[in-house]
């Protein structure tokens, strides 16, 4: 079970990573409540770091990984159907919702 959790957590971490960097260059005149020291160097370096710990995992814990990914991959297809009735136009903040 420690194994799941370790390909749970590294998955979200090359996530994390990668949203960092497709931010950064989508938005980059927003304001940042804090900046992330020596970027893009340390998210870099911390994405590879990541990525091989994530073929580690995949090498050592093969079958464990494909009931991982394909879980995940079986969420991924339920939130797709489901969720992309909303869009992001037709969602309103809540301060926005009170307003009349």
């Amino acid at each position: 079970m420690i194994i799941l959790a370790a390909l749970g957590a590294v998955v979200m971490y090359i996530i994390s990573m990668i949203a960092l960097f497709a931010l950064r260059s989508k938005a980059p005149q927003l304001e940042r409540p804090f900046t992330v020291p020596a970027f893009p160097y340390f998210p870099a370096i911390a994405l590879v770091l990541s990525v091989l710990c994530l073929v580690a995992i995949i090498y050592y814990n093969f079958t464990l990984s494909l009931w991982f990914f394909t879980g995940l991959g079986f969420v991924a297809l339920i939130f797709g159907l489901t969720g992309r009735h909303k869009s992001v136009e037709t969602l309103q903040r809540p301060e926005e919702q009170h307003q009349v």
